[in-house]
């Protein structure tokens, strides 16, 4: 149908857009791209879910629940200067958990089959046979950047 768009009249289109009730005033150019954005978003609203998913044979659902896990990542996790008990890590450095740890039972299952705490109690996952790499270090919050680079020059 969006192909057609171009072929079609100016009357055609503004008739088109009145019937989606759509602004149908502006250019022919402005009328076929009004058309065509609300075609995209119509599929959009059509392929956001998928209700047959859990009807799915598990196996499949297990497949399709692997392709987001994300590959080698390189995950900063510092020990605190003033308390080497605490662990963390710097929002500006943090790298995510896979989604799929928390999305759903069958997804979190497929997640724990590569995924493991790094530390005991650990809220950090990796997948170390994967390819992940753990940064570990000590990190002082009152270090500042502009000393550091300092330091280098």
């Amino acid at each position: 149908m969006i192909s057609l768009y171009t072929s079609m009249s100016i009357q055609r289109l503004q008739d088109e857009l009145s019937a989606r009730t759509l602004r149908n005033d502006g250019k022919k150019e402005d009328l076929v791209h009004r058309l065509k954005e609300a075609d995209w978003d119509e599929r959009l609203r059509q392929h956001d879910t998928f209700p047959p998913f859990p009807r799915l044979p598990i196996e499949i659902q297990r497949k399709i629940w692997g392709f987001p896990l994300p590959g080698p990542r390189l995950l900063s996790v510092f020990f605190d200067a003033y308390d080497p008990s605490r662990l963390f890590s710097p929002s500006e450095t943090k790298v995510p958990n896979p989604v799929t740890l928390t999305t759903c039972l069958i997804s979190c299952e497929v997640a724990l089959s590569r995924y493991r705490p790094v530390f005991e109690y650990s809220t950090f996952y990796a997948d170390l046979r994967g390819g992940d790499l753990i940064n570990l270090g000590y990190y002082n919050k009152q270090l500042d950047t502009d000393m550091i680079w300092s330091w280098e020059s």
